[in-house]
């Protein structure tokens, strides 16, 4: 899925560089640019909006094979089980209320609301940009809990060439085969010309924890992908052309308590095609993007020994959109002022849809940014964004961004945004039966979008090289919120869905990271989450109180050997089980520890070899349903 970034992102994309005795300083991170917070490209050190960046060496250093173990020991975000794969829940809000994009442009195929990040392979990333809370008002529908952004790499040197070949097992637990993740990337550039090529293939067997049934816990997986990425500049302008393609199979077996058995296999095709005209004047800059996306998912389910409760069912979503955009900056550089306007289709048609979804949205948006006071770096940034929906009419998302750097070492920054989030198509117009167990779930028509207010409190401070200090405050109220209800006027068990309540999360942000010597680093975090449903008066189901992640990396100086330990804590979580008689009872799942391990060992210039472990300390159970202890090795290459 794609659309290119503009001229000045590209210049900081490419290969990465060879590995070093350390990762990139604070102040090379500062200087990447980013697009996500204002829409536009500018340093990290310069934007309003805070924005935590993982750029390629860090993806690498880790062993993530994708975007959901990318995510996984950053502050604020958690990587939960979804009904595909892995999803993300940020500042304690659901997956529907995170935007996911690649490229800026939004990444389609929800089940549930949750989108899979498994799905999305590293072997073309470059960085990933993550924006929380309010800050991301100016991205409309789903973006009031965050915005992750994945930036694609370009071919920017004469020849590059990479790849990655990765084997491992999670015996004794894995039911057949090997883990497999193998990449390879080609990019040129000749004078005004560009072209990168990668494919890949990925495959995970599947693995049982509970041997007492023939279910399986985890699915097997396996996923070819690739992307096409060519541009060309002429005089002050830059032509870009994006195709990806993937195909992805998820084999597993259920079980039934009336002992019915079924192999289960969903097909996911995926296509993205885009493109992006991007010209630079002598103040400001115009882009224009053009994308395409389709999402195809074939659900088989085939009973053993019958066919009464067979299903074939293929769900199908599309999107358009055409992006255009004017950023405008003074002589001064005081003042930035951004005008454009997103126009969205969107359909899906599904086997369980009482009828076709579709929807058009068109969505003007503006960004003022004045440098008010220079010598302390004193920077507001009102912004607003309309969106003009043909079912629901026009939400308006109002966002004030403030920046204040009081001392050199020091910055400050805090925003307040109101947000939304539109029903999706199966809250609308849902239509499921399960006769086996005897309920119906319709959709309602009626139901109207979620609103939201986000307010964010940040300071970082770089108190010296070696020492950075980052404290974070927020807080997110979510008003109508959907879910699904008990039809008490229907004769039959019938749920459907309605705006029944509200929700806050709001917690604080702590994280550290220290250079004590030459090649050591250290990253510690710490979360403190009070998430509540306002209405039921209790704790949102599944939300740590209390969280924290640390990653150590040490390279030995002059060897090309580094290593990698990395992890989270997790508090009590709780969860809400109702029991025959229809009363609901609190159960506390216990904390646990997750702990990956990898090592490095570079050969010459252009090959390295790995080794490395996931889950190291066995965290899973029941309410935890994650990979278990897995272990793989591979080689690298970057030329």
């Amino acid at each position: 899925i794609l659309c290119l970034a503009s001229p000045a992102v590209r210049a900081q994309d490419g290969a990465a560089p060879p590995a070093g005795d350390g990762a990139d300083s604070p102040h090379e991170l500062d200087e990447i640019v980013v697009t996500t917070a204002g829409r536009r490209a500018q340093s990290r050190s310069d934007a309003v909006v805070a924005t935590e960046v993982i750029d390629r060496e860090t993806l690498r250093d880790n062993g993530a094979e994708n975007v959901a173990e990318a995510l996984e020991d950053l502050p604020g975000i958690e990587i939960i089980p979804a009904l595909q794969g892995s999803t993300v829940r940020m500042q304690g809000l659901d997956p529907q209320h995170t935007l996911i994009l690649i490229d800026g442009e939004p990444v389609i195929g929800r089940s549930d609301g949750a989108l899979d990040l498994t799905r999305i392979a590293l072997q073309d990333v470059e960085r990933i940009e993550i924006v929380r809370g309010a800050s991301s008002a100016l991205y409309g529908s789903a973006a009031h809990g965050g915005v992750i952004n994945i930036i694609t790499r370009r071919g920017s040197a004469p020849f590059a060439m990479d790849g990655r070949l990765s084997l491992g097992t999670y015996d004794p637990y894995a039911l057949e085969g090997a883990t497999l993740d193998l990449g390879l990337g080609a990019a040129v550039r000749r004078r005004d010309f560009r072209a990168r090529v990668d494919a890949g293939v990925h495959r995970v067997g599947a693995y049982d924890l509970d041997p007492s049934d023939v279910a399986t816990t985890g699915s097997e997986v396996t996923q070819y992908d690739g992307a096409l990425s060519l541009g060309q500049h002429v005089g002050n302008t830059d032509l870009g052309l994006r195709l990806r393609l993937s195909r992805r199979d998820l084999v597993g077996i259920d079980a039934s308590a009336t002992g019915a058995v079924y192999d289960r296999h969903n097909r996911i095709d995926e296509v993205g095609l885009g493109g992006t005209l991007a010209t630079e004047f002598a103040r400001g800059t115009f882009v224009t993007q053009v994308y395409f996306t389709q999402f195809r998912d074939q659900f088989v389910l085939d009973q053993r020994g019958s066919a009464q409760e067979d299903l074939d069912q293929t769900t199908r979503q599309r999107l358009g959109e055409v992006s255009t955009q004017y950023a405008y900056v003074s002589d001064d550089g005081r003042h930035t002022l951004t005008l454009g306007a997103d126009v969205q289709q969107e359909s899906l048609l599904a086997d369980r849809l009482s009828r076709k979804g579709h929807r058009t949205r068109v969505a003007p948006f503006t960004q003022y940014e004045w440098v008010a006071q220079e010598d302390v770096n004193f920077v507001v940034a009102p912004g607003l964004r309309v969106d003009v929906d043909s079912q629901f009419g026009a939400f308006a998302s109002p966002k004030l961004a403030l920046r204040l750097d009081p001392h050199e070492s020091l910055v400050l920054r805090g925003s307040a945004g109101r947000g939304f989030r539109a029903p999706n198509f199966k809250e609308l117009y849902l239509s499921f039966e399960n006769p086996s167990v005897g309920y119906r779930v319709i959709g309602n028509p009626s139901v109207h979008p979620e609103t939201s207010w986000s307010f964010q409190l940040e300071g970082e401070w770089q108190a010296t090289e070696a020492v950075g200090l980052r404290v974070s405050l927020y807080r997110n109220q979510i008003d109508d919120l959907i879910d699904t209800q008990l039809d008490e006027t229907a004769a039959n068990v019938v749920y459907t869905y309605v705006n029944t309540s509200s929700a806050i999360t709001q917690g604080s942000e702590l994280s550290v990271r220290l250079r004590p010597a030459r090649g050591l680093d250290l990253q510690l975090t710490y979360v403190f989450l009070d998430a509540r449903d306002l209405q039921r008066e209790r704790a949102l189901s599944g939300r740590p109180r209390h969280r924290g992640t640390f990653r150590v990396r040490y390279a030995v100086p002059g060897t090309g050997f580094s290593a990698v330990v990395r992890g989270s804590v997790v508090g009590e979580r709780p969860f809400y089980e109702t029991d025959a008689s229809g009363d609901t009872q609190e159960v506390r799942d216990d904390p646990y520890l997750s702990l990956d391990a990898r090592v490095e060992q570079t050969l010459g210039d252009y090959v390295a070899v790995f080794a490395g472990a996931d889950n190291l300390a066995g965290a899973g159970g029941r309410y935890l349903n994650i990979r278990p202890r897995g272990f793989y090795a591979g080689l690298r290459l970057d030329y």
